[in-house]
């Protein structure tokens, strides 16, 4: 998109905005096909925690239904416990969006980790300085040895 609308000019005058039309038509659906997986699945990602909490509370009512009816298990216990797989449903779900948080920043780290650790080129650029001092240093005493100009030319040594 950019390099067309920089390129305008060139492509209205050689009458190619048809074809430049069909590709960016062309490249906006392949992005669109390979954005909607990546969104499909960090979605089910995020609402899979979300549905275990309600899915294990059921479980329970089916299983310790009974036992509450009869009085075996007493209502509140039943309740509290309830309660319980709510907030650890919860608190999962909490825990594992910050865990993907957490993962998709790990690439941009490694990736950090592996320049700060590579070789740097400090050694040669401090060769390569040291050389340019020693000859300016040279190039300076030289100048420092020649006789000065004479003064109505308004010059000085390093002038030479």
């Amino acid at each position: 998109t950019t390099e067309t609308c920089a390129k305008y000019r060139t492509i209205a005058d050689y009458s190619q905005r048809p074809q430049m039309n069909e590709l960016f038509e062309r490249r906006a659906t392949e992005l669109r096909r390979s954005v909607i997986p990546e969104i499909q699945v960090e979605l089910n990602n995020n609402y899979f925690p979300k549905f275990m909490g309600p899915v294990f509370m059921g479980l329970y009512i089916t299983f310790i239904a009974r036992s509450v009816l009869s009085g075996e298990v007493s209502l509140g216990v039943f309740l509290a416990t309830l309660s319980v797989f709510s907030e650890v449903s919860s608190d999962f779900s909490s825990l594992y969006k910050h865990v993907m948080s957490v993962n998709t920043r790990l690439d941009s780290l490694k990736t950090l980790t592996k320049y700060f650790n590579m070789q740097t080129e400090d050694k040669v650029l401090k060769t390569m300085n040291e050389r340019r001092r020693q000859a300016t240093q040279t190039a300076w005493d030289e100048i420092q040895r020649q006789p000065p100009p004479p003064p109505d030319t308004g010059f000085l040594r390093s002038d030479l």
